[in-house]
């Protein structure tokens, strides 16, 4: 319809036209966070206790064997030491930033999630680290091999948890206080 000069009606002063209310959005979900936050809690558990178990090593007690040495063909003077130590420091940067970082994703903070992506990374380099030497080695322990790749999968799984959309989503939807309960 248009009027005798070919515009639009309008509509009187002060009044406007009722626009429809947006769509309301589902609810988000936080299962993937869920996730994240239990894989990060194990990866946490994982690295430190690697750390403890590599520092006994280094100390000379081996928790799991007899007889209580470090005994590889490279032995500790001809460079074994500096790669536990590594080790050692990389399981126990991991495993504060994964266990910090779970503790914060799960309750909704971004900071977790920053936490559990660096100490999921910290984790890859020493896993890829503790696979190159374990491939490298002239010999070594039935299923090594099995066991470094094994290290791969938990932190993959983490970060890709972790980086889903659904997390994002679940994180910034964070629940605004209900002032109605005092």
């Amino acid at each position: 319809m248009t009027s005798a000069h070919g515009q639009q009606p309008s509509y009187p002063p002060g009044f406007a036209p009722y626009p429809f209310p947006p769509a309301p959005r589902p609810p988000v979900s936080g299962v993937t966070a869920f996730i994240a936050a239990v894989l990060a809690g194990l990866g946490a558990l994982w690295c430190l206790s690697g750390g403890v178990l590599g520092i006994l090593d280094v100390a000379g007690l081996d928790a799991l064997q007899a007889d209580s040495r470090v005994e590889t063909s490279v032995g500790i003077a001809g460079g074994l030491g500096p790669v536990l130590v590594l080790g050692i420091l990389l399981n126990a940067v991991a495993g504060v930033l994964l266990g910090a970082g779970a503790v914060l994703l799960a309750r909704r903070r971004v900071t977790g999630r920053r936490l559990v992506v660096g100490g999921s990374a910290v984790t890859l380099g020493g896993s890829l680290l503790s696979l190159g030497y374990v491939t490298a080695a002239p010999y070594g322990p039935l299923g090594a091999h099995g066991f470094a790749l094994l290290g791969l999968i938990l932190p993959i799984a983490t970060l890709v948890s972790v980086l889903l959309p659904p997390t994002n989503a679940w994180l910034k939807a964070r629940r605004a206080p209900d002032w109605s309960e005092n």
